[in-house]
């Protein structure tokens, strides 16, 4: 396989994974202090790019933040 290739499936792969732990626990939206609106919603759509294009039929995500959730 194509190192370049094998790089950036190992990123997608690792990204889906942490994607994984983080989107979704039935918690409510809500913008971490700090973050603008803005920010959060490129990273929300970020997050929702990976997502389709790994297949993945649903996720779950948590932020944390100086070692608290978010």
């Amino acid at each position: 396989m194509n190192p370049k290739i094998r790089s950036e499936s190992l990123s997608l792969l690792t990204v889906g994974l942490v994607v994984a732990l983080l989107v979704g626990c039935g918690a409510p939206e809500a913008t971490p202090e700090g973050v603008n609106g803005e920010t959060w919603e490129k990273f929300e759509a970020k997050l929702e790019y990976l997502r389709q294009k790994m297949k993945i039929p649903g996720m779950s995500a948590a932020v944390v933040m100086d070692q608290k959730l978010v």
